[in-house]
């Protein structure tokens, strides 16, 4: 009797030290959303980020994975299937936006030098838009190459050329820019001196009508970028509306940047107005 009852006590010490069979954590569903396209960089990281998730999905197919794909097709298309030609709309927008840029950084340095005249200071930039034809059937150049340009007394220009050949073109090139105030005098057979007088309201607001033009004309060479880029996304991507992403991303550019030649005028206006 005795022996029995060892040998079941014995039993269900046994039995109670046995640890349980550890529970599997069960994994959390994942979600990877693929960005369409950001830059060409962005694209390559993107596919080498989905093939490295195909590679982890393969060596845990018992876990359970959802995948979703941002953009037309979720859970079926990958980005290049989605978008096709993806690098070719990075590379398309942003030739549209270096075309932009270029545009307003002219305008703000155009818009700089009517500010500077309108507030009486008196610099070399003044002359900045005199282009000089120095050598016959040779491109006009800028009268900082074939001369220096210099300030006296404040209010004074002088302009000293190179060669005394080049005197009467760049005399000629003077009156056929057209600046305001701009009379040059000829000192000696090198030197024209050019008297600056302070602006009146009436040059003031001249300036600003000039300012004003320019952003216009500024204004339709980013919208000529846009269309540029619009056949240029048609190309790599084919039939699409306004509210395609391609569509939506260079529309968003355009806006920028026509905001910031309104941001340029109103402080124009601030500058050529007080």
């Amino acid at each position: 009797m005795f022996t029995r009852l060892t040998r079941v006590a014995a039993a269900r010490t046994t039995v109670l030290r046995t640890p349980l069979p550890a529970t599997p954590t069960p994994r959390l569903l994942t979600t990877s959303s693929v960005r369409l396209y950001a830059s060409k960089k962005g694209a390559k990281a993107s596919r080498h980020a989905r093939q490295q998730h195909h590679e982890e999905d393969d060596a845990d197919d018992d876990l359970p994975v959802t995948k979703v794909v941002s953009g037309k097709g979720k859970g079926k298309k990958g980005v290049e299937e989605i978008v096709p030609g993806g690098e070719d709309v990075v590379e398309s927008l942003e030739k549209s936006e270096t075309k932009m840029k270029g545009a307003v950084e002219w305008f703000r340095k155009e818009v700089a030098m009517l500010e500077s005249r309108g507030s009486g200071r008196v610099t070399p930039a003044y002359l900045d838009p005199v282009r000089v034809v120095a050598y016959k059937d040779a491109p006009p150049v800028k009268l900082q190459e074939i001369a220096t340009i210099g300030v006296k007394e404040g209010s004074t220009l002088v302009v000293t050329v190179f060669e005394e050949s080049m005197l009467k073109e760049v005399e000629r090139a003077l009156h056929g820019a057209n600046i305001p105030g701009v009379h040059p005098q000829k000192v000696d057979e090198r030197t024209l001196r050019i008297p600056v007088p302070k602006p009146t309201v009436e040059a003031r607001t001249a300036l600003l009508s000039s300012a004003t033009k320019l952003a216009e004309d500024t204004r339709i060479k980013v919208r000529g970028a846009r269309e540029g880029g619009m056949k240029e996304l048609k190309k790599s991507v084919g039939k699409f509306t306004k509210s395609s992403p391609e569509a939506v991303d260079l529309q968003a550019l355009t806006d920028k940047y026509i905001a910031e030649i309104d941001k340029i005028v109103q402080e124009a206006k601030k500058e050529l107005d007080s």
